[in-house]
């Protein structure tokens, strides 16, 4: 999930839309490094995070985000969850 702020404010914003949406975060699996995003432990979580806008978050392996038909591993990780 990077830095949290994305996931935030597009959450944030569909819902005062009151658009029908389901929010998912996605993060590096345990071991598995994954440039750009990164599991961040609960204590660590930027201040911007609110998890209450978040419905679910997957866990990520770096083989699956790097094997996908993408340009590159940020659009894999996204193909990965879909």
């Amino acid at each position: 999930m990077g830095t949290t702020g994305t996931i935030t404010g597009v959450s944030r914003f569909m819902r005062e839309q009151s658009k029908p949406v389901t929010i998912v975060g996605l993060q590096p699996e345990e071991g598995s490094s994954i440039p750009g995003i990164r599991r961040w432990p609960a204590e660590y979580l930027p201040g911007i995070f609110n998890a209450s806008l978040v419905d679910e978050v997957l866990d990520i392996h770096q083989r699956d985000a790097e094997k996908t038909p993408c340009a590159n591993w940020q659009c894999g990780k996204g193909f990965s969850a879909a």
